[in-house]
């Protein structure tokens, strides 16, 4: 693995997703509450459609940081999502993802679960996924601290997990996105949304990927 740069001696940065329409409703309620500049700001930045990347404040587990503090701590907003990613595959390490089926049709998916500021983390390592996945995944972020992705090309078990995918972030108190994204090697775009509605199976547990995975 390439050398990067040594995380910053302050904060350890971690990150959650949030709807894009979030964005408006943090600034707008930082400045009803006094704040203006970059303490108005969420640190934020967006991913994918519907999708949003924020730091989330060490200080404050789960609330979203503004700009104010990651600047407060000699941080850009670039150099704090690097720390963060520099620090997925340790997470991921302590609290591996966990494999599932769906009975009765040949496929496997894979869900991160942890809760602590490193699944949606994963947007920012699309190789790591595709090397848990064992090939071009498609991944979906139902709910903040929950990331499934898969590798499609089964079109009953691609829809079956798509709707489940739909589901859980229809049945969430902190729901995220229920679009499927594929990265392009570039950036992360949309690769389907589901709109009807068809009976999904009990997932069944699969062993655990690999030891030597994150």
């Amino acid at each position: 693995m390439a050398a990067r740069a040594a995380p910053m001696s302050g904060p350890a940065w971690s990150v959650k997703a949030v709807a894009s329409v979030m964005e408006d409703q943090l600034s707008s309620a930082a400045l009803a509450a006094g704040a203006s500049g970059n303490a108005a700001v969420p640190a934020c930045r967006r991913m994918a459609p519907e999708l949003l990347l924020c730091v989330q404040s060490p200080y404050a587990p789960g609330r979203v940081a503004m700009m104010a503090e990651v600047v407060a701590a000699g941080q850009s907003l670039d150099g704090a999502f690097a720390t963060a990613r520099d620090q997925v595959e340790a997470a991921w390490a302590r609290v591996p993802a966990r494999t599932f089926s769906v009975d009765g049709i040949a496929g496997q998916y894979y869900v991160r679960s942890g809760g602590d500021g490193f699944d949606a983390a994963a947007l920012l390592r699309p190789e790591l996924l595709a090397r848990l996945a064992g090939g071009v995944p498609v991944v979906a972020v139902p709910e903040d601290g929950t990331v499934v992705w898969w590798v499609p090309g089964h079109a009953d078990f691609d829809k079956m997990v798509a709707v489940g995918v739909r589901r859980m972030a229809e049945a969430s108190s902190a729901p995220v996105s229920s679009r499927i994204y594929q990265h392009t090697g570039t950036k992360w775009s949309t690769w389907a949304e589901v709109r009807g509605n068809i009976g999904l199976p009990a997932p069944v547990p699969q062993p655990p990927p690999s030891s030597e995975d994150p």
